[in-house]
């Protein structure tokens, strides 16, 4: 008898674990590139793509507070991030997980009745791992525009003197 139940018993778990052994699987039944690591009209990430994922940076170091618009496109044409910030001066926000390692994006910026436009290429060839290709988007002391991508053996964008950093989210119009 107690034969039995130890039968039932390996039977009954056995059948019950089934329908889950698929959840325990780290492999996933989407296509090989189906998944979409784009980031939305926040700037935050959807899904933590492989590699480097680099930022936008806006840096007001004028003492007035300025209003400035931002939009990125994927080489491709696809609007990543669309959005309008109003800056109090010495201030600077950071847009995170941006730009994808390896990828090419358009950037366009507005800024009191001046459109900058670049091209910034998110590099893959930064050899140390706290290096970035951020995107710099900066306001200077006599309130003249700037756009610029920061090249990997540089740091100058998000650790200014004299200026306090924000998240983004805060500052969005």
């Amino acid at each position: 008898m107690d034969m039995n139940r130890r039968n039932v018993l390996v039977k009954f778990v056995v059948a019950c674990s089934i329908p889950f052994s698929g959840c325990l699987s780290e492999s996933s039944n989407e296509p090989s590139g189906s998944t979409n690591p784009e980031t939305d009209q926040n700037g935050s990430a959807d899904e933590t793509p492989e590699g480097r994922v680099d930022s936008v940076f806006i840096e007001n170091l004028s003492e007035t507070e300025v209003r400035v618009e931002v939009v990125v496109h994927k080489e491709n044409g696809d609007e990543i991030l669309a959005n309008a910030y109003r800056i109090p001066g010495r201030t600077g926000i950071e847009i995170p997980a941006v730009g994808i390692e390896g990828e090419e994006y358009d950037v366009s910026v507005q800024y009191d009745g001046v459109q900058e436009e670049d091209e910034w290429s998110v590099k893959d060839t930064c050899i140390h791992e706290n290096e970035s290709t951020d995107q710099s988007i900066l306001i200077k002391e006599d309130e003249a525009l700037a756009v610029f991508t920061e090249g990997c053996d540089e740091k100058s964008t998000g650790i200014r003197a004299g200026v306090d950093y924000f998240d983004h989210e805060k500052y969005i119009i």
